[in-house]
């Protein structure tokens, strides 16, 4: 055994000057001793400032630079990297630009991620994160801009045999060097140049729950640095909003944000991360065409904040913040109650039931119960035919405004032995349609109709429904011909359509939304996008267990910002759904790598199979941590808390 004071052989690489030394060592020299020998021996004109050494085989930094080699744990034989700390990176946004970037490799990347959102102007960062690439650029799609390819190439935007990953993107592609007080990117950020066809039919598209699974599990660890997690130098990585709780958005100073939010939610439809039907495909690219007129119009600074009909956004992005905080149920007195009761056509979805087609019953909602009677209320003799607790609900939207179809899909949650209920209800126009709707998703996060976001709510989905309506009067106010069809719309709905129709309708459409400004469109684009039914998702294939049962079942669990639900193995069906602010504590058992999470009324356990758990843990810490956001707080990011919720180290109690 070798001690301390004995010398013994370390092998040291400098792997940017393609040396290795071997220096002759013992236990008692500090790790800055042997950077010091080292860059004596190699008697290199050079900076040696920013260098830190590596220790590969144990995959850590040893930045300490005051530890002695046997408190660090080295041996004889071990072999170091002595390497920069700051490397060049290469980062694509969310409008699909290329930047260029000094990061540092010796700090985690929630520190890092901070750095970047100060420097790129972004507020609020901590909504974001890095990720792998889920693009291609095939030798075909550098040939020919207009070919469109739906596969992913595994290893995308790692550095090739020359150490290099920029060779990979087109020549149409060079990333901009990220500078101080760089005007030009600073305004570039604000309105995104449109990129070009070879970014755009790079991405592949997402055609089941199961491919939206893989994305998902393409987020980097926030609590390890990038060349832990094995990330090299002259990377290409995604900069993506990761966690879609958007917090504060204020259309006077996150100029910047909101642009990269609307531009992330653009591609989301595009690239058909989110299920739509024809008329919200249609709402969204007249809301695009809008943007892209505006943004050639000088805009003042009178027209920047919302006003007027923008009022009901900001209302509706209050709402979402009472949402994400999980206020118990509660009863305001000083807002009054919506007693909600009509005659409603009803159906159990079946193949026995859709062959009878559907049935009439009366409804009242009380409270967080939707009862159902065989007659009118006043009737004697009225019988309860079905009862529905919605707390935890599910609520799907089934319109078709052009056809004046009203539609609830409501999935009830069951408990662990029984699958939910699900019915469909059938409304007779667009007001009783938003009335009922907008309590469905009060009663799914356990609020009534007295709460005081309820009006809002009502509000917000009257205009999301005026808005899908299209009236063709022949007013247009641009030529139909003049649209780029496949520009607007997701590539699957521009193949089964004719362009001269759908430039039609996205012209029609458009009248609507004509006297938006810029920021208007933008926040009513980020809004609409926010009421998709499957909007802030994250899937992941997990082994599932309920406690005290030892059988692992095999499923799909969503995690978004107020809730987790758990679906069937296909992703076709939610099987239960569980609210966070019913979460009494988490933790994750590193043994077996196995999630445990205690809820009121039961506990649950699953294992990653898509992924490692530690980022399922991460999601679920990190909106835990968003939703303490404040508007009163005006103090610092806590980034210790963050740490702490997503580190999955050791109970959390809530």
């Amino acid at each position: 055994m070798v001690t301390a004071k004995e010398n013994w052989d370390i092998t040291v690489t400098v792997p940017e000057f393609t040396v290795e030394e071997s220096l002759s060592v013992n236990g008692t020299l500090n790790v800055g001793g042997v950077i010091h020998r080292l860059t004596k021996k190699l008697n290199l004109a050079n900076d040696w400032s920013d260098y830190c050494l590596w220790w590969p085989e144990k995959n850590k930094w040893l930045l300490n630079t005051r530890l002695s080699l046997e408190q660090c744990g080295i041996q004889a034989a071990d072999v170091l990297e002595l390497t920069r700390a700051h490397k060049e990176m290469v980062l694509q946004l969310p409008d699909l630009q290329f930047v260029k970037m000094n990061m540092n490799f010796t700090e985690n990347l929630f520190k890092e991620i901070i750095s970047i959102g100060k420097q790129l102007d972004i507020s609020h960062p901590e909504e974001m994160s890095l990720m792998i690439p889920h693009f291609s650029f095939s030798k075909k799609v550098r040939k020919s801009s207009d070919h469109i390819s739906g596969d992913r190439l595994a290893g995308v935007g790692s550095p090739n045999s020359n150490g290099d990953a920029y060779s990979q993107l087109p020549a149409s592609c060079t990333p901009r060097k990220l500078r101080d007080n760089d005007d030009v990117l600073n305004y570039s950020l604000q309105l995104s140049p449109a990129p070009p066809r070879d970014v755009l039919s790079s991405f592949s598209h997402l055609k089941s729950t199961l491919d939206k699974t893989k994305l998902s599990s393409s987020w980097l660890n926030s609590s390890l640095s990038l060349m832990e997690q094995n990330i090299k130098e002259k990377t290409i990585l995604c900069l993506r909003f990761k966690y879609l709780a958007f917090f504060d958005l204020d259309p006077k100073h996150d100029l910047v944000r909101i642009n990269q939010i609307y531009e992330q939610a653009k591609y989301s439809i595009l690239h058909e991360e989110l299920d739509c039907t024809d008329e919200e495909i249609y709402l969204f690219a007249s809301l695009q065409l809008q943007v892209s007129y505006q943004s050639q119009v000088p805009q003042t600074d009178s027209s920047s904040p919302i006003d007027g009909g923008g009022e009901d956004i900001e209302t509706a992005l209050d709402d979402l913040e009472n949402a994400l905080e999980g206020a118990p149920l509660t009863r305001d007195l000083s807002n009054p109650v919506h007693h909600l009761s009509d005659m409603l056509y009803y159906l159990k979805p079946s193949k026995k039931n859709l062959l009878k087609g559907y049935k009439k019953l009366f409804f009242i909602l009380n409270e967080l119960d939707l009862i159902a009677y065989y007659e009118y209320e006043n009737e004697t003799n009225n019988k309860i035919k079905k009862k529905f607790h919605l707390k935890g609900c599910e609520s799907y939207p089934q319109v078709n405004v052009a056809a004046k179809k009203y539609r609830i899909r409501l999935s009830i949650a069951g408990d662990e032995s029984s699958k939910p209920a699900e019915i469909i209800l059938q409304f007779s126009n667009e007001e009783q349609y938003a009335s009922w709707m907008a309590a469905f998703r009060l009663c799914s996060r356990g609020k009534t109709t007295a709460d005081a976001s309820y009006a809002a709510e009502v509000s917000g989905i009257r205009t999301f429904l005026r808005m899908q309506t299209t009236t063709s009067n022949g007013t247009q106010a641009h030529n139909s011909e003049d649209i780029c069809v496949q520009d607007f719309v997701p590539l699957r709905f521009y193949k089964r359509h004719k362009p001269k129709q759908v430039s039609i309708k996205i012209s029609d459409a458009h009248s609507n939304v004509i006297n938006l400004n810029l920021m208007e469109t933008k926040m009513q684009y980020i809004k609409a996008w926010q009421a998709l039914p499957g909007f802030g998702i994250s899937y992941f294939v997990v082994k599932f267990r309920y406690k005290d049962k030892k059988k692992l079942e095999q499923c799909i669990i969503g995690v978004t910002p107020t809730k987790m639900s758990k679906l069937d193995s296909n992703g076709q069906n939610i099987v239960k759904t569980w609210y966070y602010n019913t979460m009494k504590a988490w933790h994750v058992n590193w043994d077996v790598k196995e999630l445990c999470i205690e809820f009121d009324d039961e506990d649950i356990f699953f294992q990653g199979v898509s992924c490692d758990i530690k980022l399922i843990h991460e999601f679920l810490g990190a909106y835990v941590f968003l939703a303490t956001r404040s508007k009163e707080k005006n103090e610092a990011l806590d980034e210790q808390l963050f740490y702490e919720l997503t580190g999955g180290f050791q109970l959390r109690s809530l």
